[in-house]
């Protein structure tokens, strides 16, 4: 069906909808870092001036990235900027479920006028379209209309725009005719920051090496650093102990890896011997001189932390070392983590070969 005319001035606002709305999704309150360096940049252009440049606004990235926080905090700055605008913002399901009740219930004139009458409309998880041509084809002429009348669209998806399973073509040209930025895991130092950034804000006194060692073990979201480190604080008050690494160690030591690799401990003891310069026997060996046996304590902490195999299994195959020395080179990774930059490094960069990220 050809869109109906957009009229020239639309209804007053504000009216955000309150969807996951979180008052606390504001540009002051998210942390950059060069994972989400451009979606920032970009996000923050277009709230200060809608319609101009990125237009549609693509943003796309894993789960628990920051997406939502991006298009909120786009929502919180433009209503401040200009509180009567229509800004207008929900999730891509409610869109389609919208749409499919106003087709039941004969109201299609309302539905189309309340999307196509937006200053801003923002919508999240977009991939939701995903073999939908219904709602594609209504989509494709709400955004025509919003587009000709030079209303601003943001749209946040798990996956770039030409991933989205049957996407049509016409709506594929269309989301990629404005700015795609991604979202990418944030790094160490992000995750650091974050942790802080979140430590500040429930106003509790965390150390330093505790913030350090939750962000070097999980690496995957925002989400889930966020929930290892409520993990930590919400057992220490149950537990009336002190919040140190000691007891981090205890309540995180189980947290699974972030994404498990498929190797087996063979072809990770290749990947770190390659990495240190050593040969796949130094490993096995019971050699000691300072560069080996670190490069053997990193690599029993990776083979566990990847591949989940028991300690006594483990010992095996590091020259039939008991699940005791096991035990002592995990713990003393863990701890290094949380202090030793260097450390920290090595084992980032021996993950990102592992995990192939």
């Amino acid at each position: 069906p050809a869109a109906p005319p957009v009229p020239a001035a639309p209804e007053p606002g504000p009216a955000i909808t309150d969807f996951g709305y979180n008052p606390n999704y504001t540009f002051d309150n998210f942390i950059e870092g060069p994972s989400n360096r451009m979606a920032f940049a970009a996000s923050v252009a277009v709230s200060e001036n809608p319609a101009t440049l990125y237009n549609p606004l693509f943003i796309h990235g894993g789960v628990g990235l920051g997406k939502t926080h991006l298009l909120q905090a786009i929502c919180h700055a433009i209503l401040k900027k200009s509180p009567s605008a229509k800004v207008l913002y929900l999730s891509c399901e409610d869109f389609v479920n919208g749409y499919i009740y106003a087709i039941q219930k004969k109201t299609l004139e309302a539905f189309r006028s309340r999307y196509r009458n937006a200053d801003v409309l923002v919508i999240d998880d977009i991939h939701f379209l995903a073999d939908k041509e219904g709602s594609q084809e209504e989509f494709f002429h709400t955004f025509n209309a919003l587009h000709m009348a030079g209303r601003q669209m943001i749209l946040s998806s798990d996956q770039p725009a030409g991933d989205i399973r049957a996407l049509s073509q016409q709506l594929l040209s269309r989301f990629r005719s404005g700015f795609e930025a991604r979202i990418m895991s944030p790094a160490y130092e992000t995750r650091l920051a974050i942790l802080r950034g979140k430590a500040d804000a429930r106003r509790v006194e965390v150390p330093q090496e505790v913030l350090g060692y939750v962000a070097s073990i999980v690496e995957s979201n925002i989400r889930e650093l966020e929930g290892a480190l409520t993990k930590v604080l919400g057992y220490a008050a149950l537990a009336k102990r002190p919040v140190d690494l000691a007891l981090a160690q205890e309540v995180l030591r189980e947290t699974p890896p972030p994404a498990p690799a498929s190797l087996s401990i063979a072809e990770i003891q290749q990947i770190v011997a390659r990495y240190f310069h050593k040969k796949v026997s130094d490993l096995h060996s019971r050699r000691w001189t300072k560069s080996t046996s670190q490069a053997r304590q990193i690599c029993i902490y990776l083979c566990r932390k990847f591949t989940g195999t028991s300690l006594e299994e483990l010992g095996s195959h590091f020259g039939g070392k008991d699940h005791t020395t096991m035990l002592y080179s995990i713990r003393k990774i863990e701890k290094l983590l949380g202090k030793n930059a260097s450390i920290r490094a090595d084992v980032e960069r021996l993950t990102r070969e592992i995990t192939g990220k």
